[in-house]
This record gives C-alpha cells, structure tokens and sequence, in this order.
C-alpha cells in the first residue's frame, strides 16, 4: 500500500512481509477446514466454533489495526473492501459469508512474490478480464432478453412448459446456451407444431454459444497476454537498473583505483626527487 519512494513503517513493512502473507495464508486454511469439518457428523462443533471466533477475532482486530495505519488508503483497495464486509458478515453470523474468507487465500497469493508464475499470471489475467467481461455478459443478457421476448410470443402458448413466461423461456435459452440437450429436450418439440423454429434456435445458439462466449475466452487470452507482456518487460527494466547499479558501482571503484595510483605515483616522485638532490 505504501509507495515505493516512501519509506514504510514498521507495522506497514510487517503488513507487507512474507511472514505476515504465511501467517494469513495458515489462518484462512485452518478457517477453511473448520468450515469443511462443521458439516459433517460426529464432531466436536464446540471446539470448531470456539477455534472459530478465535480466528474471526484476529481477523477484526487486523482490520482495526489496519485501518488505524493506513487510514483513507486502506479503503482504496478493492480487497480491503471485500474484507471488511467479509468480517462484518461473519460477526451478524452470516454463515454463507464465513466462507468467504476462503477466498483471501487467493488474495494473497496474487500479491506473494513466491507464488509460481504461472499462477499469479492466470490469476491476474481472470481478475483483470472481469471487467471486459461484465460487458460481454450485458450484452448476451440483452440477447436473452430479446429471444425471450420473441420465444413467449411465438411458442407461449403452444409450450408453456418452456416458454410460458419470461423466466421459463430465459432458463430454456440458458439451456440452448450450455448445448445441453438443446436439439431432443427443446428445438425438436418445438418443431412438432412450429416447423420453421429451427431458425430461432440455430440463430440464437450462433449469436451466443459460438460467438459471445467464444468472446469471453478471447477477453481472457488477451488478458493474459498483456499480463505476460507486462511481466517480460518489467523483468527487462529490473534487469537493465540491475546492470546500471553494477556499472556505476564498477565506474566508482576504478575511479577510487585511479585516485589511489595517482596519490602513489606522486608520492613516488616526491621521493625520488628527494634523493637525487
């Protein structure tokens, strides 16, 4: 959270340790098996819950910590946010919301340096894409809204099973979507008493199914594409500092050399001048 020119803290630096990521990363896993363990039977649920409210009382008391250190910055991170109403749901004892917090492993490891590569780029790529692909899925909304429209009004009354209202016909379109059983479970009943459906099927399955999500896909490789680009050309910069330190620290021992073979060879003269006379 702090920038590179200033320098951090001591709780800030702490915040930021390998030690500190290690010691969240243990505490979610272990918070993640309680959960695991308080659906099944036979166990000991008073130990889990009390193990339980332990761990979320150290999560409350990192976020005021937190907050108390880095103030209106704190609330700039998007994660941070996630936090917060992480920890908020799990004190009204929400329990859908604890599990959550299994996701700040994931949080963690995008920013541990000793993550594998290969991880924190897909992890980048998908968390950098959703944007784009939030747009993506409004516009494949708009075209389920617009088939939907047109599947009620054509086949409502002669297939009120799958197009008798709008929400029937959205999850029969979903269905189309996912080429689940799309031909035998839907398009050919259809085509019973609507021979010419064929075209309202074939042509929704090619705006969506082969085209929209196949844009989805090219959103995330393009996504890690950049994320790749970026990661070669700030190992690049890292390199090319690194070699301007080791020159300039190269210029400064042989300009030190020089200044000493220049203070011996004057004291040399001076010496032998001293003879001679």
């Amino acid at each position: 959270m702090t920038s590179k020119s200033e320098k951090p803290g001591r709780l800030e630096g702490f915040f930021e340790s390998t030690l500190y990521s290690w010691f969240v990363i243990i505490l979610v896993i272990v918070n993640s098996v309680t959960l695991y363990l308080e659906t099944g039977h036979g166990t000991n649920f008073e130990f889990l819950r009390t193990l339980d409210n332990i761990i979320l009382i150290i999560f409350v008391v990192e976020a005021v910590v937190k907050i108390t250190v880095y103030k209106a910055q704190f609330f700039r991170s998007g994660w941070n946010l996630f936090d917060v109403l992480v920890i908020l749901g799990s004190v009204v004892g929400d329990d859908a919301i604890k599990t959550l917090r299994i996701l700040r492993v994931g949080q963690l490891l995008l920013a541990f340096d000793k993550t594998p590569i290969a991880f924190r780029r897909v992890a980048h790529s998908m968390v950098n894409g959703v944007r784009s692909v939030l747009w993506a899925a409004s516009v494949i909304f708009v075209i389920f809204l617009v088939y939907g429209l047109i599947g009620t009004r054509l086949y409502g009354v002669e297939h009120p099973d799958l197009f008798g209202n709008m929400g029937g016909a959205l999850f029969t379109l979903f269905q189309c979507m996912t080429l689940e059983s799309w031909s035998t479970g839907v398009a050919r009943i259809v085509m019973k008493t609507e021979p010419l459906s064929w075209m309202y099927f074939v042509s929704f399955i090619l705006v969506t199914a082969l085209t929209s999500l196949n844009a989805i896909v090219g959103i995330y490789v393009d996504s890690f594409s950049n994320f790749t680009d970026q990661a070669e050309k700030a190992d690049q910069s890292d390199q090319s500092v690194t070699l301007k330190d080791e020159l300039h620290r190269l210029h400064t021992k042989l300009e030190k050399i020089e200044k000493l073979m220049e203070r011996n060879g004057s004291g040399s003269g001076s010496g032998s001048g001293s003879k001679v006379s």
